[in-house]
């Protein structure tokens, strides 16, 4: 699409298409490369176009995977949907995300959307911010990912085949997700009525799709409490009513922003108590909890294929971590993988590598410390690293110098603002003695107080690193950019935007 003759005609055929009349008679006659090129050609320079980003994957010819994200005008979108229905496609892969909220519920949209699935039977993964016809996904019999960003005004099992008026078993979705800001903003706009009136009982929806979808290992990732709850109450009926054995192997048992008076408040007494949890999903692989003072991490024990563990606390208090956590882990963290700690005080270093020796992730935001006067062996398992926190006192310092000289094998390393200020060239030479970061492929340092000749020397001992996001106090960024590359010319530095860490990360491993 080079040539400005060639893009003049892209334009003159766009506005010929608007005309019915001429839509029918030229679109159709269009080869899928100049439908393609129109395509990208209207989603490239039409208004708003610079906010929005699409990716794009063709096999043999095929489309078989379309991204559209940011999309801000009701006219590309329609025209894209309407370029789909025509192209040779056999799309496997679609997404609409972060769709302008002043069309997602327009008609002509949401028919045209209908049209497009119809004609996909081999979708495996959909995830949707406009709303649509959920029966239009009927003949995607390979879905494996459903994922909606709008709470759908129908039954949420309409998806599913339906034979002789029943909808029947889906051996293929392992993931479902209705995205919980829908159902609360559902809540809020009808708050004061019966909303349950008019709009579909998604906990009884929800329920059907576990027992209808036996290989289901992913259950939304923001259900809310009540959810749970009725599951319970419904498997406690009679033996006819229980449904398969659940796979789940991925939820988040946490409360989310429940409705009061017209304003969100958190209600942490009415989180699901984690026995009914465990008791009911035995299987579960990954979790997240959020805790609070009447929680117990006990039936955690009980989680014999549990290796990814998110757990985060309402409210910090004074060695919550060493009083309630710490037991539990003693007894499971051989088994655990992947570790979130969220909001919780005192991470002691020693206590992870005598009872977390297999951990290969690790997402803390707590405070470190560490026994000075015991030995601590090299976190050999450990591969990812990502250190946060809002308040970082003195002492963390030398459990920093710590932990880093102990990662022997990380291939990659995160540290937020606070961490990275301790980051000086004198405790880098002291973590370079021991651990010369070799396997390192990534690393990200906010506000580090290296010098350039602290930058030159860490860049020279990981000399496996492929990409870097640093910033220093006391270097500009050109400047910085010109020290990495005269070490090594072949990493990418500070490639898009740096984002510190937040400290509400969330836990997801999809």
């Amino acid at each position: 699409m080079e040539g400005s003759l060639y893009k003049f005609s892209l334009e003159r055929i766009f506005e010929l298409v608007k005309d019915p009349f001429w839509k029918k008679l030229l679109y159709a006659q269009l080869p899928s490369p100049v439908k393609w090129d129109l395509f990208q050609w209207i989603m490239i320079t039409k208004e708003n176009a610079e906010n929005m980003n699409f990716s794009f994957h063709f096999v043999n010819g095929l489309l078989v995977g379309l991204t559209l994200y940011k999309i801000h005008s009701r006219g590309n979108l329609l025209t894209i949907l309407e370029i789909l229905l025509s192209m040779n496609s056999d799309l496997e892969c679609l997404e609409l995300i972060d769709v302008c909220d002043e069309f997602v519920k327009e008609e002509a949209i949401s028919n045209c959307l209908g049209k497009v699935l119809r004609k996909s039977p081999n979708l495996l993964y959909f995830h949707c911010g406009t709303p649509f016809d959920l029966k239009a996904l009927r003949n995607c019999k390979k879905l494996q990912h459903l994922k909606l960003c709008f709470c759908p005004n129908q039954p949420w099992y309409d998806f599913l085949e339906v034979k002789n008026g029943c909808p029947q078993q889906q051996f293929c979705l392992n993931s479902f997700t209705v995205c919980s800001y829908s159902i609360r903003t559902l809540q809020i706009e009808d708050m004061g009525c019966n909303w349950r009136a008019s709009y579909p009982n998604y906990v009884e929806d929800l329920l059907k799709i576990l027992m209808l979808c036996p290989e289901l290992t992913a259950v939304g990732n923001r259900e809310r409490d009540e959810i749970e709850k009725h599951i319970y109450r419904k498997l406690g009926r009679s033996s006819e009513d229980l449904p398969p054995s659940f796979k789940l192997q991925d939820c988040i048992w946490q409360q989310l922003l429940d409705v009061e008076e017209g304003t969100f408040m958190r209600s942490y007494a009415k989180t699901v108590p984690l026995r009914m949890a465990v008791a009911t999903y035995p299987e579960v692989e990954k979790l997240s909890v959020v805790m609070n003072h009447e929680f117990s991490l006990i039936p955690l024990l009980h989680l014999n294929n549990l290796a990814y563990l998110s757990i985060s606390y309402s409210v910090p208090t004074l060695n919550y971590f060493s009083v309630e956590i710490a037991p539990t882990l003693m007894s499971i963290g051989h088994r655990l993988k992947y570790l979130n700690l969220l909001a919780i005080d005192n991470l002691s270093i020693n206590f992870l590598r005598a009872y977390l020796p297999n951990l290969k992730y690790l997402v803390s935001h707590c405070e470190l410390c560490v026994n000075p006067y015991a030995e601590i062996e090299n976190f050999y398992n450990l591969e990812e690293l990502t250190l946060d926190s809002i308040t970082i006192p003195d002492k963390t310092e030398k459990s920093l110098e710590i932990l880093l000289s102990k990662c022997v094998n990380l291939r990659s390393l995160k540290l937020c603002t606070d961490f990275s200020r301790q980051l000086t060239d004198n405790r880098l030479n002291k973590i370079l003695k021991s651990n010369s970061f070799l396997m390192l492929r990534t690393v990200s340092f906010n506000e580090c107080h290296l010098s350039k000749k602290g930058v030159r020397k860490f860049i020279a001992h990981a000399k496996n690193l492929e990409s870097v996001h640093i910033t220093c106090k006391q270097i500009t960024a050109p400047i910085l950019k010109h020290v990495i590359r005269e070490v090594n010319p072949k990493i990418k530095v500070n490639k898009g935007r740096f984002t510190n860490i937040s400290s509400k990360i969330a836990f997801s491993m999809r």
